[in-house]
């Protein structure tokens, strides 16, 4: 019985489920009224023509994050603290062509 025992409580101690922690920046809303589809088909699809080099479709990348914070779908934040202190938003970076 001994033996039994003991086995049981090392398989009941196996059994626990890790602890959970909770993400670094917190739980933001889905996109349910599709406020910003346009901006994420538009970095999907940059990431599928590069082969989901997250570096060549960084432009698009902060286009779909500045949508998210601007329709309150997650916090609002800079930008430039996120990684994308070179990366021009495509307003300003098409102003910088014609100009």
């Amino acid at each position: 019985k001994q033996w039994y025992q003991r086995r049981v409580r090392g398989m009941n101690m196996a059994k626990r489920p890790p602890p959970t922690v909770p993400p670094d920046k917190g739980s933001f809303p889905l996109d349910h009224f599709n406020e910003c589809k346009a901006a994420m088909e538009s970095f999907m699809a940059c990431l599928k023509e590069n082969e989901f080099n997250q570096r060549a479709c960084r432009q698009e990348s902060r286009v779909y994050l500045q949508c998210r914070m601007d329709n309150e779908l997650m916090a609002s934040e800079n930008l430039d603290d996120l990684g994308f202190r070179d990366v021009p938003l495509k307003k300003e970076a098409e102003e910088d062509k014609t100009s």
